[in-house]
């Protein structure tokens, strides 16, 4: 292992009398977060576990459901039968672990496993409901087995645990964590679970979606994020679609987004692909400038496309709906997903298109009728544009 001077985690006291070891010279670990061993830029280990702060400029994202593994990484020196390298000691997920000021916690009872103080420790964070979802981070305990070991430790730099024999484990996930480095700067995330309605925006407010309850079968993570990299000279967010309207890359003009669940909605649903049948989600993308500056006639015609392969498929149009989570949407309610029933914030809006309406003056966001979102049984790319044919 890499030897790191400052940061490591040492477990006292939680193996009981068994024979002592030498400490070596500073004990040594692996560290992996945002600030060690290049790790995934929007998660960071917390005091005590890890002695530094959230960063002040990331949003904190609530809306995951981070798992922790602890994993048994074999005897830290000469073999050991007590050892077993590979093996999973403990894990924490749902409602075991806990969500409050910006940090994500679990006490880990050591007590409660069988550790020995020749072996090696990892915890291991992944975010999603499954333990084999893309891995955030880790970080490698140390165990020694008495209070004469403890006395070599140096407090300013280690994690004495003497009294209740517990680890807190304390972390921070930023908005973005799911999110492709290399793609868009837009980023939303959440967890889609059975029989609860859903609710994401990304950070700009400039997209998002809202899934019904009954949508999934299973718990998936949802992402959603703008597209930076795009097709051809024009830019198109959706390639062999034309008249659309993408928006420009790397600003918050950025008209196309794509949505995506892990796991994918197939092994979700144990379907095609989709969310289960008669509750389609609502995706919401805010349209961009050139869109916005159409006359009003024209405006109402845009609708959102959909391909779900770049490569080879063509883009089919989803029906307009209202997204009253997006503040360019006309039925923006502030209050939206607030309330103990999200439907009847859609129910208010589909019939404010139905309603009468006074007549706008002045604002193109406010004669954008029929609603910033469309409806979708599945996750892809999504974009805006005018339908081929227009009669």
């Amino acid at each position: 292992m890499n030897r790191i001077t400052l940061l490591s985690l040492v477990v006292a006291g939680i193996v009981g009398c068994r024979a002592d070891r030498a400490l070596p010279p500073g004990p040594s670990a692996e560290i992996q977060d945002a600030t060690h061993l290049d790790g995934n830029s929007f998660f960071f280990w917390l005091p005590p576990t890890v002695n530094q702060h959230a960063p002040s400029s990331q949003v904190f994202s609530s809306k995951l459901r981070p798992a922790i593994t602890i994993v048994d990484q074999g005897p830290a020196g000469a073999p050991s039968a007590n050892c077993h390298a590979g093996s999973t000691v403990r894990t924490f997920s749902g409602s075991d672990i806990t969500v409050s000021n910006a940090t994500y916690h679990v006490n880990w009872h050591t007590d409660q496993d069988d550790l020995h103080a020749e072996c090696t420790y990892r915890i291991k964070v992944n975010v999603g409901p499954r333990l084999d979802s893309p891995e955030l981070g880790f970080a490698d305990v140390d165990v020694v087995s008495s209070g004469k070991q403890l006395k070599n430790v140096d407090t300013d730099e280690f994690i004495p645990l003497l009294d209740d024999r517990t680890l807190p484990i304390t972390f921070f996930i930023g908005v973005g964590a799911t999110c492709n480095p290399a793609g868009g700067s837009d980023c939303g995330e959440g967890v889609a679970r059975p029989g609860e309605n859903t609710l994401i925006v990304t950070n700009s407010g400039n997209a998002g979606v809202f899934i019904p309850a009954g949508a999934v079968d299973n718990e998936t993570t949802i992402t959603i994020q703008s597209v930076d990299q795009r097709f051809g000279e024009g830019d198109q967010c959706i390639p062999r679609l034309a008249d659309q309207f993408a928006g420009t890359p790397k600003t918050l003009d950025n008209g196309c987004y794509d949505f995506r669940a892990d796991p994918p909605l197939a092994d979700v649903n144990d379907n095609g692909g989709t969310f289960r049948e008669g509750f389609n989600a609502t995706a919401g993308i805010c349209p961009p400038i050139a869109a916005m500056n159409l006359d009003h006639a024209t405006l109402d015609l845009i609708q959102i496309f959909r391909i779900d392969d770049l490569g080879e498929g063509n883009a089919v149009a989803i029906p307009n709906v209202p997204a009253p989570f997006l503040r360019c949407d006309p039925h923006f309610s502030p209050s939206f997903g607030s309330r103990p029933s999200l439907f009847g914030d859609l129910a208010r809006a589909f019939a404010a298109i139905v309603s009468p309406r006074p007549l706008y003056a002045g604002t193109r966001r406010m004669v954008f009728d029929l609603g910033a979102g469309g409806s979708t049984d599945g996750f892809s790319r999504f974009s805006w544009a005018l339908p081929s044919v227009i009669k």
